[in-house]
């Protein structure tokens, strides 16, 4: 019988960081169950972002280098029944990716997770994310933030999905919707196929990269040289957005959640 290995791709703002806290803090407890949640190559100790990092650096066509022996260090010689590797930069709008972790499944049963949140929600919360990143410091109003294309990019979750399926079928693909699958370390673990006494241990009150207040987003926004306006979108912007992207969500509906009438509950 193969061993499992439980990719979860995030996405981002979907309470991704929560739950790698979650399964670090509770390492000891996951490894007597058979799962393994390996500790970091580098980088922050709870998720695997080193793996984005050396699959993001490998150029077209090298030859296997440190991505494939980092892949090889937490996938090979490993005892463990599961392993779970976490990092919400996986899903990304890249193939790349995806294109690097397909050799998994000749030797693995993989099993991609990934959580979906509405997209004007979601656009909502990753741009107060970016306009608060000193690295980004965001200035453009969230309108014209929405225009870019490596936005709008982000928002294409059918695109996004059909990498993942090529790399290892859509049946091996796990959907949760974001807040539809709350709470979310319960609804992480059903869609894993984890243990259930899993759900035992603590994990209750995690919040993690919670909401700034509206007088620190503001602050950030004037320090960024944009207007100090709270960020929002109107319905009609919303309507038009969501619409834009109906064909894609009704496509993801229709392969994975069949019985339902959206994908998210908005018609």
């Amino acid at each position: 019988m193969k061993r499992r290995i439980v990719l979860h791709i995030g996405m981002e703002r979907t309470g991704t960081s929560a739950l790698q806290r979650f399964l670090a803090r509770n390492r000891a407890a996951l490894r007597l169950m058979g799962v393994r949640y390996p500790r970091p190559k580098s980088g922050a100790p709870e998720k695997h972002q080193d793996l984005v990092r050396a699959i993001a650096a490998e150029a077209p066509g090298d030859a296997p280098g440190a991505a494939a022996e980092l892949i090889a260090g937490y996938t090979e010689r490993v005892r463990a029944p599961v392993t779970v590797l976490s990092a919400e930069g996986l899903s990304a709008p890249d193939p790349v990716y995806a294109r690097a972790l397909a050799p998994l499944a000749e030797r693995f049963d993989v099993r991609v997770v990934v959580c979906l949140r509405r997209q004007d929600e979601w656009a909502l919360s990753a741009y107060r994310q970016v306009v608060l990143d000193p690295a980004v410091a965001e200035a453009r109003p969230v309108a014209a933030w929405l225009q870019d294309p490596r936005t709008r990019a982000r928002l294409d979750y059918a695109a996004m999905l059909a990498w993942w399926e090529d790399a290892f079928g859509p049946e091996n693909i796990r959907l949760m919707r974001y807040p539809h699958d709350l709470p979310l370390v319960p609804g992480f673990l059903a869609a894993a196929d984890l243990p259930a006494p899993a759900g035992l241990l603590p994990h209750r009150s995690l919040r993690v990269n919670g909401t700034t207040g509206e007088a620190g987003l503001l602050q950030a926004l004037a320090r960024n040289g944009a207007a100090p306006e709270l960020p929002d979108l109107d319905q009609a912007a919303r309507d038009a957005l969501l619409e834009d992207l109906r064909p894609g969500n009704n496509a993801i509906r229709e392969r994975y959640l069949p019985e339902a009438c959206t994908l998210f509950g908005v018609a």
